[in-house]
């Protein structure tokens, strides 16, 4: 039989249940298939507004894109450059980055980097610049 006392934890302070509970920022690593699967958000929302400010300023591009699907004019045919985009992006930085350890902190700064471009390509003020 176990006594009671045995059974008590000690108490600790707060600084040391944080420190026991958060890892150090040098260790926290992203798996290689997460990190290919944020930059590759990243990398379609990127295309994404190059893609609109191309759209704006090449008619040719623009009418090729909406060869995709007339109806809905050029916005169709972003959308599909896009998506291939980052699925192509996904294939290859998985296969690329699988089994390895990286920063988080880097790849979250790379894919919001990447998602800055993809929104300030499609920010109107921006791309009336290139008309």
């Amino acid at each position: 039989m176990s006594t009671v006392d045995e059974q008590i934890e000690p108490v600790r302070t707060r600084e040391e249940d944080a420190d026991a509970m958060a890892p150090a920022a040098s260790t926290v690593a992203t798996d290689g298939a997460v990190a290919a699967a944020l930059l590759a958000t990243g990398v379609a929302c990127a295309v994404m507004g190059i893609v609109v400010v191309a759209t704006n300023a090449d008619p040719a591009f623009r009418a090729l894109l909406t060869r995709v699907w007339s109806p809905g004019g050029p916005l169709p045919g972003k959308a599909l450059v896009a998506t291939l985009a980052g699925l192509a992006s996904w294939i290859v930085l998985h296969w690329s980055l699988r089994g390895r350890g990286l920063s988080g902190t880097l790849v979250r700064r790379i894919t919001f980097a990447l998602i800055g471009v993809g929104v300030l390509g499609t920010f109107p003020p921006f791309y009336y610049l290139f008309l």
